[in-house]
């Protein structure tokens, strides 16, 4: 405008026209700053962003010639991508560019099923979408989270490996730390959805958990799921590396095994086109010259480099040890090459060109590692355990004088490996052995990256530890231990055996019961804390104040481990003992102790009724329920909400097993409605339980004959239950199939009698593997009950052959049971009956009769400890033997 204006005065043009020049260069030379600084503020964020994030999983400086590894390798993207994992590239984009509250999202499967190929086909998609995408480097997630808040387009983050970043739970807290607006979608890549991430959202602060999925949303399964379909996949990836290489495809089979991995098959395709091999080929042997033929490749390469005559040896141990290890710079990797045999008095330029020709063979992990290679992990760590196998030397020399961080390196490299290469967890003992004090809690705190459990017990029981190294290690161990609760309570017990008395031993062996107890070594478990509980039982006579407490405690948990267990007797002694404690603490000092009283008293509920004497355990379960209500006054926390809906959970089973029908839903719903209350605020602590209040519902429903009821709720319940199951892994197959088996219940009562048998076989399915692997004390009754069940459904289908097996299954079962808990004598009775009913239809009388005469006399000794209890059942079970002995006599007469 000043030029303009001085332009009017030197009577150049008018001046109102010069004033009019003047504002459009003052509002040019503006626009032209403001626009100037965008494009440096964008220039500066994509200089961040590439610091922090790569376009895919490895760095960019990938080799001119394809090697085997290379060629194999998910960014190559030789195969073509399989269809039938398309759809699972499309769900994850759908959420990628949806507006789900929850900001991240796992995608899990097994190593070599696909997940990085899966996750670099969705990249290409968001990037044609406009949404920026990045892989966040090594130990550069919590900055990625932090750039993408200043970003201008949505942003993706995915985590390769996010059960092994360490940065992970920090990364999470800054996503938390972001309002909703700023927040991008990040996608977490692992090869499993249990025990890491369980522990992972049982540490994170609640906002954290908030914005934590309960389960996967993505589970990568195998390509091939039987013998034909793995052929498929061979051929596939057969004529895509033929094309590859320019060559014809052989005419190739492979093995037909289902395990196969993706990957795996892609190995042996490439191998079997590179050595035009001919005829059935074994998977697994194939793999093994994926190695042969990239070690050719390395003598080619130090012939190129003019390290030939250090040796294939040389040369193997270098990349084993760039694999292991890695180096954060030149001067790391030299020290690393010099721990090699045959390498310690080598001249220092030889050593540093071994370094950079490893560097230069392969690309680099994206991070601040200047040396570790990215490769195909499923190939390379069965690779480096099975040649460390062969030359146990190896490993010695390149630990000897390792630092703290390489180790730890070493040791997170082989726990992964440990997943799918048994002999893994052996080799890291020969790590950890070097000092166990230092290298063992590294272990424990890795332990859920693969099964090392068994070997690491085995060497925790004997390897050397001073009193205070076990101290130490009981601050790191995890609660619950999860992947290595075996080596937990080796731990725990070595640390219980230190204490200076008596009564500090059994302090600390209450800790190596719940260790046991986590390993499922009931038994021992149990035993341990009975010696506990008589420690503390001595003790309180000398000094109840100081004691008596820890003795209720103890003698709390010996009852319910007694309850799970099934030795009800022996639980219900425990209990009145408990009651008994907890009533003269509550006469000194009722607010401090009324939790625990209240939750006692609930427990012997359990024990009465178990024992069939309902109306005692009725009784005790309202005093239960009635002190929770007054303890907090309908306000309180969510444990106490959470326990008042368990008290009146139990209330209403009692209630409806008594027949209290109406009153037992009335209970029912309000226990279900505190938990739905619950689940809004925290699904992650009571999702469980609220999925169970369904199939409880159900089984109400079904007594007061309200089926379509019934039937919604147990469908209700096996949906959160499945859910729940795919989120850990297979701790919760009982729960899911009680709920089956109540489905299958429902099923029938409203004539869907085929799907009630698909249904209760699959119940009985998933409780017979859960019995055969742990917990079987807890799961038996649920598989009988599950069993007679079936029995019912299969003989209304007039299978009955098949009915006779499965309810004489359920006999078995509950007759064990029964020696050592009157208990399970209703269902023995129940299972007995319908056993007589179902040999007399397939005309067995002779078998029927034993059968129909055992139920009678059970029902009688219940009729005994219950007077009037059961007479319509003695009724109805007379009535059955009546028939089974008028047929089987009927029989005879025809066979005289």
């Amino acid at each position: 405008m000043l030029g303009g204006s001085a332009a009017a005065l030197a009577n150049f043009v008018p001046a109102p026209v010069a004033a009019g020049f003047g504002l459009v260069a003052g509002m040019a030379t503006f626009t032209g700053a403001v626009v100037w600084e965008r494009r440096a503020r964008a220039s500066d964020f994509d200089r961040r962003w590439a610091d922090l994030t790569t376009t895919g999983p490895g760095g960019e400086n990938w080799p001119d010639d394809h090697g085997t590894l290379l060629a194999l390798h998910p960014e190559q993207r030789v195969v073509p991508y399989n269809l039938s994992h398309d759809r699972l590239v499309r769900a994850t984009l759908r959420w990628c560019l949806g507006a789900d509250d929850i900001p991240v999202m796992c995608v899990v499967g097994r190593a070599g099923t696909g997940k990085t190929r899966l996750a670099i086909e969705l990249t290409e998609h968001l990037q044609d979408a406009s949404r920026l995408t990045g892989w966040p480097r090594s130990r550069a997630a919590v900055a990625a989270v932090e750039c993408t808040a200043t970003a201008t387009a949505p942003a993706v983050l995915i985590i390769d490996d996010a059960n092994t970043r360490t940065d992970l739970p920090a990364a999470l807290a800054t996503l938390a730390a972001l309002s909703p607006q700023q927040r991008p979608r990040v996608i977490l890549l692992a090869r499993d959805f249990g025990k890491w991430w369980r522990r992972l959202r049982a540490e994170a602060d609640h906002e954290v958990a908030q914005l934590l999925p309960a389960i996967p949303a993505i589970e990568v399964g195998p390509l091939a799921q039987s013998p034909k379909s793995v052929q498929q996949v061979f051929q596939r990836a057969v004529k895509a590396y033929a094309a590859w290489s320019d060559t014809t495809p052989p005419t190739v089979r492979v093995d037909e095994d289902p395990r196969h991995s993706a990957m795996l098959l892609s190995a042996a395709a490439f191998v079997a086109v590179e050595n035009e091999l001919n005829g059935l080929i074994a998977a697994r042997t194939a793999v093994r010259e994926v190695f042969q033929l990239e070690e050719q490749r390395w003598l080619t390469r130090a012939t190129e480099a003019n390290l030939a005559d250090l040796g294939l040896p040389v040369l193997r141990a270098s990349v084993i040890a760039a694999a292991l290890f890695g180096a954060a710079g030149p001067p790391q990797a030299a020290r690393l090459m010099r721990r090699i045999p045959m390498l310690d008095s080598a001249p220092d330029a030889l050593i540093d060109d071994l370094a950079l020709w490893v560097r230069n063979l392969y690309p680099q992990e994206a991070g601040d590692r200047w040396l570790r290679p990215h490769l195909p992990a499923r190939l390379v760590e069965g690779y480096v355990v099975d040649s460390i196998r062969e030359h146990p030397g190896l490993l010695e020399a390149m630990i000897a004088d390792a630092d703290v961080d390489d180790v730890t390196e070493a040791l997170t490299f082989l726990c992964a490996a440990s997943s799918h290469t048994p002999a893994a967890a052996h080799v890291l003992l020969q790590v950890v052995g070097r000092d166990p004090a230092r290298f063992l809690p590294t272990v424990i705190e890795r332990a859920d990256l693969g099964e090392v459990d068994t070997a690491l017990a085995e060497f925790a029981a004997q390897c050397p530890l001073s009193d205070q190294d076990l101290a130490d290690i009981q601050v790191i161990l995890p609660n619950p231990a999860l992947s290595c609760a075996a080596t937990a309570a080796v731990l725990c017990r070595r640390w219980a055996d230190t204490a200076a008395n008596d009564e500090e031993r059994a302090a600390r062996l209450f800790t190596v019961s719940h260790r046991l107890w986590e390993a499922g070594n009931r038994t021992e478990a149990i035993n341990v804390i009975g010696t506990v509980c008589d420690v503390f039982e001595a003790a309180a006579d000398r000094d109840p104040d100081r004691y008596l407490p820890l003795l209720a405690r103890s003698l709390h948990k010996r009852a319910m481990q007694l309850h799970m267990t099934n030795r009800l007797g022996e639980g219900m002694a425990a209990a009145q003992k408990v009651v008994k404690a907890y009533d003269t603490l509550m006469s000194a000092d009722p607010d401090r102790y009324l939790g625990e009283y209240t939750a006692t008293l609930d427990d012997l509920g359990t024990f009465l009724f178990a024992a069939n004497r309902y109306d005692e355990a009725i009784k005790t379960s309202r005093l239960a329920v009635d002190l929770r209500r007054r303890s907090f006054g309908g306000g309180g926390t969510a444990s106490d909400v959470f326990s008042l809906s368990i008290a009146l959970t139990n209330l209403a089973t009692r209630l409806g097993a008594t027949g209290q029908l109406v009153e037992s839903i009335s209970v029912g719903r309000e226990s279900q409605e505190l938990l739905q209350r619950l689940v809004r605020i925290d699904p992650r602590a009571y999702l469980e339980e609220y999925a169970k209040s369904h199939t409880n519902m159900s089984l109400r429903y079904r007594r007061v004959r309200n089926f379509d009821a019934a039937l919604s709720s147990a469908q209700e319940g096996v949906d959160l239950h499945r859910q729940l199951v795919k989120a850990s892994g297979q701790e919760l197959t009982p729960a899911l199939g009680k709920a089956l088996h109540c489905l299958s219940s429902a099923q029938a009562d409203v004539g869907r009698i085929q799907e009630a048998i698909t249904t209760g076989e699959e119940a009985v399915a998933l409780l017979r593997d859960h019995a055969t692997r742990r917990d079987a004390d807890e799961v038996q009754p649920v598989l009988a009950e599950a069993l007679n069940s079936l029995g019912v459904r299969l003989s209304a289908a007039n299978r009955d052959q098949e009915a006779v097996e499965a309810v004489h299954a359920a006999v078995r079962i509950v007759a064990k049971l029964s020696e050592s808990s009157d208990a399970f004598l209703r269902d023995f009775a129940k299972y007995l009956g319908n056993q007589g009913l179902f040999l007399g239809y397939l005309g067995r009388h002779d078998e029927a009769e034993p059968a129909c005469r055992a139920c009678v006399k059970v029902w009688e000794q219940l009729e005994a400890k219950n007077p009037g209890a059961f007479r319509s059942e003695i009724a109805a079970a007379l009535d059955n033997l009546g028939l089974s002995l008028r047929a089987l006599a009927a029989t005879r007469k025809r066979w005289r």
